[in-house]
């Protein structure tokens, strides 16, 4: 038989073993777990951020619908988490219409809702500079729209999982209309392009510099910007924020644009702005 002192050391060795082996397999399920969330936040941003840039590049700006095309940014959220919205004129390679014969030009507009509490940050803000931050709601495309007044094809996959505390996930929306006059777009319904949103922000080249902002109604600027770069922050199932960014260049955005100058009480060009060759700038 075996002494007492000898079942005691093998049990104290047997539960220096168990203990190892169940810290080595509870490292191993969180690392497991980690990589999943990664995994999954990954395609989802990667997904999102490559139809963006497919959409951006194809954007369109005819030049003889001016009342009609657009491509705007507008302005949300802080500076430590942006919000940008933006509406624009493309050309989709999707069907037009049952028979085929419908246009293929579309507007465009990805956006974030109305909170809840019907206030929301309209301009870009600090968190010490609220003034003038409530303005308008967000969604300047159309109906002022909550994060549950969109249509949820996710939905049907279930539930998506609790906000994680101390996040603020953003919901982003996406409407797509034919581009018949400026407010079909008003009218199209709005779908979820994709949930957790932690932040979005888009610079555009205009040829000689990166701009945070953009506007085809402005006169000093061209129609299209020649690039855009998209910054795409997600929260994953943890909290933990992932970034996904990408740059796409606008092939059309060499556009012609109609010169003014030669209009009755146009003036002179901006200061500090010179014609370049062929009207463009």
């Amino acid at each position: 038989g075996f002494t007492l002192i000898e079942i005691m050391l093998a049990l104290a060795i047997f539960g220096l073993v168990t203990v190892t082996l169940y810290g080595t397999f509870a490292r191993t399920l969180r690392s497991k777990a980690l990589a999943e969330r990664r995994a999954e936040v990954t395609r989802l941003g990667r997904a999102a951020v490559g139809r963006m840039a497919d959409e951006i590049g194809s954007a369109y700006y005819p030049a003889n619908l001016p009342g009609t095309a657009i491509f705007r940014i507008l302005k949300s959220g802080t500076e430590d988490a942006p919000l940008d919205s933006l509406v624009f004129t493309a050309l989709s390679a999707r069907p037009a219409g049952m028979d085929g014969q419908g246009t293929d030009q579309r507007m465009i507009a990805y956006f974030f809702p109305r909170d809840r509490s019907g206030l929301r940050r309209d301009t870009r803000t600090s968190e010490s500079d609220t003034e003038g931050a409530l303005k308008q709601p967000s969604n300047r495309g159309g109906s002022d729209l909550l994060a549950d007044d969109a249509e949820d094809f996710f939905a049907a996959f279930g539930a998506a999982h609790p906000p994680v505390l101390g996040t603020t996930p953003h919901r982003l929306l996406r409407r797509e209309a034919t581009m018949i006059e400026r407010h079909a777009l008003d009218h199209a319904p709005a779908t979820v392009f994709l949930d957790d949103v932690a932040g979005l922000e888009l610079t555009f080249f205009d040829g000689r510099e990166w701009r945070d902002t953009w506007d085809s109604e402005d006169a000093n600027s061209r129609r299209l910007p020649r690039a855009v770069t998209i910054d795409l922050a997600l929260y994953d199932a943890a909290g933990d924020i992932h970034h996904f960014t990408t740059a796409v260049d606008i092939p059309l955005s060499d556009t012609p644009i109609p010169d003014t100058s030669s209009s009755p009480g146009s003036g002179n060009q901006a200061s500090g702005q010179k014609k370049a060759p062929g009207g463009g700038r």
